[in-house]
């Protein structure tokens, strides 16, 4: 399936919540039976807090009166070393390692110049102190709720605000407040290499009540990629999430958004 291109740009008022990245590697089980030491030296400077745990979850740290909203997709049952910033505020940005996935994810996405710059060295610390032999999967998930308060657009319906394709039940019905919930979610092949999981509905802001909608995209390819390779498959899956996120919204939400030429 082919979505139009458009052009890059910056949200003033920004919906993401969280961005993750994944490569998974055939097994290496150096990684699950001793410390990574070597790795944690690599990376130590920009990632000083350590944390290990026997089972993890991969996610990105949201907002509580959302957490319940969106599940994560990333996990792992091995071992997992966690390597955290340390914000003054909070950690967001988060490392993850396990025998056979490393990680990165963040709550602060600004711009993918800066998102790739944080992932240069754990990524290359890991294939200069374990070698993986390739990447069986290489993902990356862009997660959105949108606000309409803080677009200040709290008194536009959903259906003047996304694709018409994608907004369903919300364009029949008499009125919007009678739709308490709806999910929805697609399997939807890019192309021969080249998939995303788009998972779409309405979330509830715990703490105002506030409807809000969830637009979160998992893009993966399944494809060998040798390690070479990865920054550049990586790059072609943000291009993606781009034209993707374009297409669910409508001309009144991307303004609303304020976008900013990059």
């Amino acid at each position: 399936m082919r979505f139009p291109a458009s052009p890059r740009v910056i949200y003033r008022n920004n919906p993401l919540i969280g961005v993750t990245c994944q490569f998974n590697f055939p097994a290496i089980l150096r990684i699950g039976t001793e410390v990574p030491a070597a790795f944690q030296e690599r990376i130590r400077q920009q990632y000083p807090v350590f944390q290990e745990s026997s089972g993890f979850s991969i996610n990105v740290q949201l907002p509580q009166q959302i957490a319940s909203a969106v599940n994560p997709l990333f996990r792992t049952q091995t071992p997992t070393y966690q390597f955290l910033d340390d914000s003054p505020d909070s950690s967001v940005w988060t490392i993850s390692l396990s025998q056979n996935a490393l990680s990165m994810s963040t709550s602060h996405y600004v711009r993918w110049e800066d998102y790739r710059a944080h992932l240069h060295e754990p990524l290359q610390a890991l294939v200069d102190v374990y070698g993986p032999s390739f990447f069986t999967r290489i993902g990356l998930r862009y997660q959105n709720i949108i606000c309409r308060s803080a677009a200040h657009i709290s008194n536009t319906p959903w259906r003047d605000l996304l694709n018409q394709q994608i907004v369903g039940i919300l364009v029949t019905a008499d009125e919007e407040s009678e739709i308490e919930g709806a999910t929805n979610q697609a399997l939807i092949r890019l192309d021969e290499d080249r998939k995303v999981l788009f998972r779409h509905g309405l979330a509830v802001q715990a703490d105002t009540q506030e409807q809000c909608y969830l637009i979160d995209n998992d893009f993966f390819t399944e494809k060998r990629t040798e390690a070479s390779d990865a920054r550049t498959v990586l790059d072609s899956l943000n291009e993606a999430s781009g034209r993707i996120f374009r297409w669910c919204i409508s001309d009144t939400l991307h303004t609303a958004l304020e976008p900013q030429p990059v």
